[in-house]
């Protein structure tokens, strides 16, 4: 176990209604179900940022699939440029949610 940027092994959910552990450590292990919080409030989110952990990766096919069907965009990028990414569209009020896969070493 060790200290993660997130302060924790754990992800983070970011969404308009609060902070949220997220039970994902890796992308490979990620479900749809994940992703239940961020449809509960999706009315209130224009997409959704996916930090993949240290390195950007595609997330598996059944997300991609999901979000389309779902029609909320998701873009995903490494967790530690999705962070400064949600930073930035924050401050310009933008209607966005973020899900980050927690890293060891600095973004």
């Amino acid at each position: 176990a060790g200290n993660r940027r997130l302060g924790t092994e754990l992800g983070l959910l970011v969404l308009p209604s609060g902070m949220y552990r997220w039970d994902v450590i890796d992308l490979a292990s990620i479900k749809p179900n994940d992703f239940a919080l961020v449809f509960t409030g999706a009315r209130d989110i224009d997409f959704l940022l996916l930090g993949t952990g240290v390195a950007m990766n595609r997330p598996p096919t059944p997300i991609i699939e999901l979000f389309a069907k779902r029609n909320l965009p998701l873009d995903f990028m490494s967790t530690g440029s999705a962070v400064r990414t949600y930073g930035v569209l924050l401050a310009e009020k933008r209607k966005v949610a973020a899900a980050f896969i927690a890293v060891q070493d600095a973004l």
